[in-house]
């Protein structure tokens, strides 16, 4: 989300070469549009106790270090 303006729009940029570039300031780095946030009908949500193979696989290789209720958290993220 963003501030509710079209202008001076704070941006964080990432250089994805290995060359350095320059960016101006003040120079327009791309346009912006309006748009709506979706809400998530009902039916494309999966119920909770469905398994997803790939979700519980990656849950499988979070360090057993990190706490049981960080971890069903992180599930709750990835199902929702």
């Amino acid at each position: 989300m963003l501030p509710d303006r079209a202008d001076n729009v704070p941006v964080r940029v990432l250089n994805t070469t290995v060359l350095p570039v320059t960016i101006q300031k003040g120079k327009p780095v791309s346009d912006l549009e309006r748009l709506s946030p979706l809400v998530p009908h009902q039916s494309a949500m999966k119920p909770s106790h469905e398994k997803d193979e790939l979700i519980e696989g990656m849950i499988s290789e979070v360090d057993p270090s990190v706490p049981r209720h960080i971890q069903d958290q992180l599930r709750d993220i990835l199902y929702h």
